[in-house]
């Protein structure tokens, strides 16, 4: 059994690879969410409760997908430019001597959200070889400047329908029409691997 952490910048970034999470758990393994940033205080009009909201929707989607969330800094939401990059790093070193995974999955650095590019830069440091950490691994987001996997996790319909379900844990902060592409990129990507669906990655490290 190996455990996983994925360090994301906002809770929901953790269900785009909701469904190799949902199968990572059916096998047995362990999976961790760590979110930098709440989320919300960068929206026009947001209140105190909303960041309190989107933590209780998080949880609702780690119920779902069958992973565990991590108590976070909480950090302003499009501001983590704004923190020095070591503390940033410093905070997921505080989540990999917590759970010791083997595997840390984070965001691209071709992410166009300025956050998840930021979140990269953090864990890359984390990770270094005294770690522990034997993989590190890139997942794709909404958006995307440029995304070339090179890795994939083959997943299933029930699968599928967990990370979807997740979703709508989020309420409205996927369109429809987000879905569809989602679920065809799961599509496209299996058919790269000659599976009906997988989840794509970029690989940073691994030791096999």
């Amino acid at each position: 059994m190996s455990t996983s952490l994925i360090v994301i910048g906002h809770p929901d970034d953790e269900c785009f690879m909701g469904a190799s999470i949902a199968k990572f758990v059916s096998e047995g393994h362990q999976v961790y969410v760590g979110a930098l940033a709440d989320g919300e205080t960068s929206r026009i009009g947001a209140i105190a409760d909303a960041v309190m909201t989107r933590q209780q929707k998080q949880d609702a989607a780690a119920q779902v997908l069958g992973c565990q969330v991590l108590e976070g800094p909480s950090c302003l939401d499009q501001r983590l430019d704004a923190r020095e990059l070591l503390d940033l790093t410093q905070m997921v070193e505080a989540w990999i001597w917590q759970v010791k995974p083997s595997v840390v999955y984070t965001h691209s650095p071709h992410d166009l959200n300025a956050d998840h590019r930021r979140v990269y830069e953090a864990v890359l440091p984390a990770v270094r070889p005294k770690s522990g950490v034997q993989a590190v691994y890139c997942f794709e987001g909404p958006r995307m400047l440029q995304f070339t996997p090179t890795s994939f996790v083959a997943v299933t319909e029930a699968h599928l329908k967990q990370q979807q379900e997740a979703l709508r844990c989020y309420g409205d902060e996927l369109s429809g029409g987000e879905w569809e592409l989602i679920k065809a990129r799961a599509v496209e990507c299996g058919y790269h691997v000659g599976v009906p669906y997988a989840e794509g990655f970029e690989v940073v490290r691994e030791c096999r």
